[in-house]
């Protein structure tokens, strides 16, 4: 199932989904939005991890670390000014604190989200691939 959670935080230039909650075996889609500059529209795009005061890079533009390759992919869509990170075949090790930001890990147009994923499945009523945007169904 893939779905995304609100509440969105609008405060940082960069925002997007405070938590995501997944299944084991399943896939979540984050949207990241950034402000809509030429530079931003242009500038790298990445996921990372983070680990203390670093964030280590899982997915960017051009760039998919190797315990992600095949299960992770990042989508721009400049003209409408946001970015999507798509995680497959989750695993009960991938749930933590992630970043979604634009240009340089750690410059400040970054977003934190924390990544929960449950053994279990979330029996949501709706069928698969159905993506929960606020309280509208899609």
């Amino acid at each position: 199932v893939d779905w995304w959670l609100f509440p969105f935080h609008f405060s940082s230039p960069v925002f997007g989904p405070r938590e995501v909650h997944g299944v084991k075996g399943g896939s979540v889609t984050v949207k990241c939005f950034y402000p809509p500059t030429p530079m931003n529209k242009h500038d790298r795009k990445y996921w990372c991890r983070q680990k203390g005061s670093s964030c280590l890079t899982v997915v960017s533009s051009n760039f998919v670390a190797a315990a992600y390759q095949g299960r992770v992919t990042l989508t721009d869509h400049p003209q409408e000014n946001h970015f999507l990170v798509n995680i497959s075949a989750l695993e009960m090790s991938d749930a933590g604190t992630f970043q979604c930001g634009v240009g340089i890990n750690g410059r400040g147009l970054s977003f934190r989200v924390a990544l929960s994923v449950a053994e279990g499945s979330y029996n949501l009523g709706a069928p698969s691939n159905t993506i929960f945007l606020g309280f509208y169904q899609y």
